[in-house]
């Protein structure tokens, strides 16, 4: 790392963890939380970071696969979040939790690639209580296969944004809402017209 990527005070922190038996190195790596490893990277610990793209690296390709429905452009996808997190983290605050705020990025990047292939039409709506059976029914099959796959596809984006967010990486609703920039009403009733869109698609292989 170049010297002008430490933000200013932030080795000290560093530094701090490092006394404190959070060691930043390849030995100490293992143990450490998102947020440790965050501070010294943003010290220019380019261990640290290597770690934070090791750690979130598959789920970030699942999910960014996933959302466009594409391998190919899953792939270049994750590659430019990655790249975008490593250009915003000197500036990140422990608002939240790392993992919803790298979220946060791979969403935006996602529907900005969306977008620029075709216009989606945003849902503003009421609230909607989830039904606990539909939404076990789908949690359950999440691992299902290409039947799975193929109706989560013909779903409106936002939707399949919505349960990809939930069930495979177990976001909660307040969580999703951050992430998608919504309200967490809007969240509840993209997963129930989504569950009930994935019940029809599925037909008979549903699982209740």
């Amino acid at each position: 790392m170049s010297s002008g990527y430490i933000l200013p005070g932030t080795f000290l922190l560093a530094r701090t963890l490092y006394n404190r038996g959070m060691i930043c190195t390849a030995e100490g790596r293992p143990t450490m939380s998102d947020e440790e490893l965050v501070l010294c990277a943003q010290g220019g610990n380019a261990d640290a970071l290597d770690e934070l793209i090791r750690r979130w690296y598959p789920g970030i390709h699942a999910f960014c696969c996933r959302r466009v429905q594409s391998d190919t452009l899953g792939a270049d996808l994750t590659q430019d979040t990655f790249l975008k997190l490593v250009a915003a983290l000197p500036r990140y605050r422990a608002k939240g939790s790392f993992k919803s705020w790298l979220f946060t990025i791979a969403a935006n990047t996602c529907t900005d690639a969306v977008r620029r292939s075709r216009p989606t039409a945003d849902l503003d709506e009421l609230a909607e209580v989830l039904p606990d059976a539909r939404a076990a029914g789908f949690a359950g099959q999440v691992e299902a296969g290409e039947a799975v796959r193929r109706a989560l596809a013909d779903l409106p984006d936002v939707q399949r944004e919505a349960l990809i967010l939930r069930y495979y990486h177990d976001f909660e609703i307040e969580e999703i809402a951050r992430i998608t920039h919504t309200l967490a009403p809007t969240v509840k009733t993209r997963l129930w017209r989504g569950l009930r869109r994935m019940k029809l698609l599925l037909g008979e292989e549903w699982k209740e």
